[in-house]
């Protein structure tokens, strides 16, 4: 919401900035206007060239091997083996294995393909923190780390004999050199991406912005890898047998896409134009002639015009406002409430004034001195 406000403003002021002499040279003489534009172009550049694929099942997979422990059905067989009570790391790793192992017997999937997928996804992960976290690196599959992990997931498998498939047991009778799964894991993650990007195109409240750049970015990645993967025997495509053919130019073709293509053109045709943009110098006028005369300016009748314009068409709309709404009644009903409140105020002053007049009036009375004159005869 921010980065938007921002972009907005940002695109305003360099509007305004071309539309208003003053302020185009204000801005001119301070070399804010090539910023402006710059600070715009990268916001476009930083707003298209991301994509969010954070609600696809490959990503969410990723992120669920790395959450926390909560309960672990199997972490108790990493307990037993005696070499992870000397290695506290590799005993952490262990607990982590088993537990994901543990994930993937819970959630199993009546999607082959992503059953799959998961299987050779939590080998790559494994392996990964066993080679870069721990710096176990194993040139063969015979390597004293890989054997004690073996063991714990056959525990794990002998304990559940009736549900191996749902424990990768496949995977584990022909483990592999740790680059098969690294590769695999690469193509497996764009087939399960390709087929979750198709579907969600057909949604009419999902636009193309969030997957463009992923499709475009995996065109090598699919003629180099994906078309062939399984030709000469590979297998890096895994259970996905259709994924040869997912070819991404396929979905770019959308009518969704094609959009974003013609706003990406536009982004490089902007980027082309800033390279020939050259910063005002600040003894000269950038501002050429013709555009300053068609410019409105302080000292123009037109501005004056424009601020009596302005001035006469707020008191109107303030006297629409009075006439023609319920606005004036409310006014009416204000100054006749202050009227009557004045007018009572008034009256008891004067009640007050004439009361104490006519006390005062017969006190005096009371003790006026009277003379009298008598005539005698």
């Amino acid at each position: 919401m921010i980065p938007n406000v921002l972009a907005s403003i940002v695109f305003f002021l360099y509007i305004l900035s071309n539309k208003f002499y003053f302020l185009h040279n204000v801005l001119s003489k301070l070399n804010i206007c090539k910023y402006l534009f710059y600070i715009f172009i990268i916001y476009i550049l930083f707003k298209f060239q991301n994509y969010n694929l954070e609600d696809s099942p490959s990503y969410k997979f990723n992120k669920d091997l790395n959450n926390i422990i909560d309960y672990c059905q199997f972490c108790s067989h990493c307990d037993k083996e005696t070499y992870f009570s000397y290695n506290y790391g590799l005993k952490v790793l262990c607990y982590m294995f088993a537990n994901n192992l543990g994930k993937i017997y819970d959630d199993f999937d009546k999607n082959e393909n992503l059953n799959e997928k998961r299987c050779n996804d939590l080998v790559y992960w494994w392996y990964n923190n066993l080679y870069y976290t721990y710096q176990k690196r194993c040139t063969t599959t015979n390597c004293s780390e890989i054997v004690k992990f073996k063991n714990v997931w056959e525990k794990i498998i002998a304990s559940k004999k009736n549900y191996e498939n749902r424990l990768c047991k496949n995977f584990l009778d022909d483990l592999s050199p740790f680059e098969k799964y690294e590769k695999s894991k690469e193509v497996s993650d764009y087939c399960a991406n390709y087929e979750y990007i198709e579907k969600k195109l057909e949604e009419k409240s999902v636009y193309c912005s969030n997957y463009y750049h992923y499709l475009t970015r995996s065109k090598d990645l699919y003629k180099e890898t994906v078309s062939n993967c399984h030709t000469d025997g590979r297998k890096y495509c895994l259970n996905f047998d259709k994924c040869h053919s997912y070819n991404p130019e396929k979905l770019l073709q959308h009518e969704k896409c094609k959009l974003i293509e013609q706003t990406e053109n536009d982004r490089i045709e902007l980027e082309q134009k800033e390279e020939y943009f050259i910063p005002c110098p600040l003894d000269h006028d950038c501002v050429p002639g013709y555009i300053a005369k068609m410019s409105i300016t302080y000292s123009d009748y037109r501005f004056i015009t424009l601020i009596v314009l302005s001035i006469w068409a707020i008191i109107l709309s303030f006297f629409f406002l009075y006439k023609f709404t319920p606005f004036g009644s409310f006014l009416n009903n204000i100054l006749r409430k202050k009227n009557i409140i004045r007018k009572d105020i008034r009256e008891e002053e004067f009640h007050e004034t004439l009361d104490s007049d006519i006390e005062d009036t017969s006190i005096n009375f009371n003790h006026r001195e009277y003379r009298i004159t008598y005539n005698h005869d």
